[in-house]
């Protein structure tokens, strides 16, 4: 299980994610940013939709 420091915590309810530095590690951060780019060059990702309520 991940804890959250109190910065995080604040900082999920005023924007709704927090940055995390080092979290992957340097070789999976980079897999996970060439596979992304693979996929949006694929066409394979769209837009988040947003809706409240």
């Amino acid at each position: 299980m991940i804890s959250l420091t109190a910065e995080e915590v604040e900082a999920l309810g005023q924007r709704g994610y927090f940055l995390r530095d080092r979290f992957l590690g340097a070789d999976l951060a980079r897999a996970a940013r060439a596979e992304a780019i693979e996929l949006g060059g694929a066409g394979a990702l769209q837009p988040a939709g947003i809706r409240r309520g």
